[in-house]
């Protein structure tokens, strides 16, 4: 048998029972009093039975009494008349208007309950409370949902409003009673958010609605409200406000220029840079496009760059000119897609930087490193240019004058003049070797005749007699190098060994050159006692037109040495793409 059964089963013995009550009591007065008004008696048992059992016992109970009624008028006229037939519909129209008004008050107050079961589920699930305040007693009565939002016991759901009020932090209960006096007068429903205090002492915020109830005569009776707690979204409010200004902070105060536009080129987010360059007054920017703000040619190159991010879907850098008082200015702009949670791409941001002065001292950087380039190119031209000069002039000269003394020195050798002519012919060949050994140091004519490896080896003939012992080791792939590499390394080369024979008291000193990667690599290492590369750097132009000339070509130039250990120049020079 299930609930229902059950329970139709209970109302029907309840309807049972009401008719048998109301029968002995009928008989018991009948014999003690002569009572004769059976109707009176079953009313009230198809009343109780209606109210308690539904429908069908109140039915089952109106037709006893309609048994117990006809069979008392009966025994008392002995006839059907028509005060019989009257009394008997009487009391069917009474009983039947009784269990009707019973049935519909009984579904009135279950759809009542149910109404209340459904609204207080629907409270619980939205982790909601419940309270009303009786005026007339002062009592509040809450649910268990309510209960624990205020941080007390779950069981405590009836309390007087002055314990109702304990938990609300002192600050707030002024404005807590304040919403509930405007609740009143105004007869609306009233808002309101305030703190309370947990046992724990934890603090937590609630959002509370509440409307004041009047009974007939309009004075008001109940205060009925909802509540909740909204501790976690205050929170996730506190620390987004707080991100908000620590963003806005970082925007503001930054020199780059910073923005957020809508797929139409209307501007979001703009910084405080931003405004400051090109807001015109108290005028907005946000919602403007860039023909509003720029002069068209500026702002047709802005909105071509934008469309390039919106087809390319990715990250993109430009350079881009925008006016300012003092004239175009030169940003490098990094625009990139700002997405949805299911990647869609639904603004444009930017991140422009000046770099006018940037722009200007790398011109002017290029302008000097042209500059210094020409220097060399014309340093070696005219080193090339007296070296011609001294070897096809004034050698040549020497060499003729050598040779035509040499001739008649054959013919005066017993002549008073012998020794002098002598003497004038080995001042004569001095003075030729001392200038070619000068033409060496200038510019070696190997360099030019015969490549950069004979070209070291011959400086390396020159240290023969320095009592430093030097070795080369060239790569033979490396072949014909240009004209500008191989004298750059050339060099390198010469500034290495003659700052080791002059400073490291080194006995040793290796060289070895290669060519891998697209790269010429050069090592000159000698092992001596090594010197502070910092402070060298400052005393002379050696170590600095070293790493300069390596510098203009593209490469680097690495110098390391250490105490005692002796130095290492590195050298990386890119070769030309059709350099063998």
């Amino acid at each position: 048998m299930n609930q229902s059964q059950r329970r139709s089963l209970r109302g029907y013995g309840i309807a049972i029972s009401c008719c048998v009550v109301a029968g002995l009591a009928w008989y018991g007065t009948g014999l003690w009093i002569g009572n004769r008004v059976t109707s009176s008696y079953f009313l009230v048992a198809v009343i109780v039975a209606s109210r308690f059992g539904g429908r069908g016992p109140g039915v089952l109970a109106l037709l006893s009494g309609l048994c117990f009624v006809t069979y008392q008028q009966y025994t008392l006229s002995t006839r059907f008349t028509t005060a019989f037939y009257v009394l008997i519909a009487l009391y069917f129209v009474l009983a039947l208007i009784l269990v009707l008004i019973t049935e519909l008050e009984r579904r009135a107050r279950d759809k009542a309950t149910d109404i209340e079961a459904r609204l207080l589920l629907a409270l619980e699930a939205g982790r909601m409370g419940y309270w009303s305040w009786d005026l007339t007693t002062n009592r509040v009565r809450s649910s268990e949902t309510q209960a624990k939002i205020h941080g007390r016991p779950p069981e405590l759901t009836e309390t007087r409003i002055e314990d109702s009020d304990r938990n609300i932090h002192p600050e707030d209960r002024p404005i807590v009673r304040e919403a509930i006096g405007r609740a009143i007068k105004n007869d609306a429903p009233e808002r309101t958010t305030y703190r309370v205090v947990w046992p724990d002492d934890s603090i937590h915020w609630i959002e509370a609605v509440g409307r004041v109830f009047c009974d007939a005569s309009g004075k008001p009776n109940q205060v009925i409200g909802v509540c909740v707690d909204i501790t976690d979204r205050k929170n996730a409010e506190d620390n987004l406000r707080t991100r908000e200004a620590q963003l806005t902070g970082i925007l503001d105060n930054t020199t780059a220029v910073i923005y957020l536009k809508d797929p139409e080129g209307r501007y979001l987010i703009v910084n405080q840079m931003h405004r400051n360059l090109f807001q015109k007054g108290d005028e907005s920017l946000i919602g403007k496009q860039d023909a509003d703000i720029f002069p068209e040619e500026v702002a047709r190159r802005f909105v071509d760059s934008d469309a390039a991010i919106w087809r390319a879907q990715a990250p993109l850098d430009f350079e881009e000119d925008a006016p300012h008082p003092d004239g175009l200015h030169t940003y490098r702009s990094i625009k990139f897609p700002v997405r949805d949670e299911a990647g869609k791409m639904i603004a444009l941001g930017g991140i422009s930087t000046d770099v006018t002065d940037l722009k200007k001292a790398h011109e002017a950087l290029i302008a000097k490193q042209n500059l210094l380039r020409n220097l060399i190119e014309v340093q070696e031209d005219e080193k090339q240019f007296l070296c011609r000069e001294f070897h096809d002039g004034l050698i040549q000269y020497a060499v003729g004058s050598l040779m035509l003394l040499e001739s008649r020195q054959a013919l005066l050798s017993d002549g008073p003049a012998a020794p002098t002519i002598q003497a004038v012919i080995d001042n004569l060949r001095r003075g030729v070797e001392d200038g070619r050994r000068a033409i060496r140091g200038i510019r070696p004519a190997v360099l030019d005749d015969s490549g950069l490896a004979a070209a070291i080896e011959d400086l390396i003939g020159q240290f023969e007699n320095s009592g430093i012992h030097v070795t080369a080791k060239c790569d033979t792939e490396i072949g014909r190098l240009p004209e500008t590499i191989q004298t750059t390394v050339y060099r390198v080369v010469q500034e290495a060994l003659n700052n080791a024979k002059k400073h490291s008291d080194t006995d040793v000193i290796r060289i070895e050159m290669k060519q891998a990667d697209g790269n010429l690599t050069l090592e000159v290492r000698d092992f001596g006692c090594g010197f502070d590369v910092a402070k060298s750097r400052n005393k002379g132009f050696g170590l600095l037109g070293m790493t300069e000339r390596v510098r203009l070509l593209g490469g680097e130039c690495i110098i390391e040495s250490e105490q005692d250990a002796g130095t290492r120049i590195s050298v990386r020079i890119p070769l030309p793409s059709n350099s063998d």
